[in-house]
């Protein structure tokens, strides 16, 4: 696997060396890492050479990194894109977020990025390069769907049984009451809560589960495109109390990376 990293910072660039260093992942025995401190040497970089994953700081010493990103992505079709940055609050912009709706493209804060998530990141990248991911069972792994919409239920089972190497456990829930019953029961790997739940909102709902002590990890969907730029977003993925995955993409890679699997 290729990966050119966009990076200025020498400190994150030997930390993101150091977490390839000691990476296995089965379907990626080899990874050659370059680096770019900017656009001028990363627009170098994929013009001598092919890459399937760009790791790109948001900003760069000659200018953000949005309309490069989204000039490679129209031309490399099998490109996957992972945004970084330390503004946690840099995904509730709506050029961001229109970035974002491409399904080859991820966010992750800076601070949030270790091993695990950068792992499940180019495990999310290989359904787009072709590569399937390894074989080696993972075991039994629970999620809390907590949605109004019966059908939401039938689009992620669907999604879940396309992920042969771990089995997908599945409880559906419509409401914040029902759902804090399944919590006092189970223990959840992910939890995933619509943002707009008959008269209650997702937002409401995952402050309350954070209330109750709730540890695992939490995605908020909506179906809605301009989500990402509204005051619920910030109040809620701008502190960190959950990630934010579209409803158009939900799919396998998501909920890997969701699963840090």
């Amino acid at each position: 696997m290729r990966i050119l990293a966009l990076e200025d910072d020498a400190e994150d660039w030997m930390l993101l060396q150091a977490y390839l260093r000691n990476m296995k992942l089965p379907e990626f025995p080899h990874f050659d890492l370059e680096r770019a401190a900017s656009l001028a040497e990363a627009e170098r970089s994929i013009t001598a050479a092919a890459f399937d994953v760009l790791i790109a700081d948001y900003h760069l010493p000659d200018g953000d990194s949005l309309q490069f990103l989204a000039e490679q992505l129209r031309t490399h079709p099998h490109l996957y894109v992972l945004l970084v940055s330390s503004d946690e609050q840099l995904v509730t912009r709506p050029e961001v977020g229109e970035l974002l709706r491409s399904r080859r493209v991820s966010f992750c804060v800076k601070s949030d990025l270790d091993l695990d998530r950068l792992r499940s990141e180019l495990r999310a990248s290989a359904l787009f390069s072709g590569r399937e991911p390894g074989s080696a069972s993972l075991g039994q792994l629970k999620i809390l769907q907590i949605d109004d919409d019966p059908a939401e239920r039938e689009v992620l089972e669907w999604h879940c049984e396309k992920i042969r190497d771990v089995k997908l456990e599945v409880d559906w829930v419509s409401n914040s009451r029902d759902a804090l019953q399944k919590i006092s029961e189970e223990t959840y790997d992910l939890i995933i809560v619509d943002y707009r739940l008959g008269g209650e909102l997702g937002t409401d709902v995952i402050d309350l589960l954070n209330a109750h002590g709730v540890h695992s990890n939490i995605v908020l969907c909506s179906g809605t495109s301009l989500f990402l730029s509204s005051k619920e977003a910030l109040r809620c993925l701008g502190h960190q109390r959950a990630s934010f995955i579209s409803k158009s993409r939900l799919d396998e890679a998501r909920l890997r990376q969701a699963l840090r699997i």
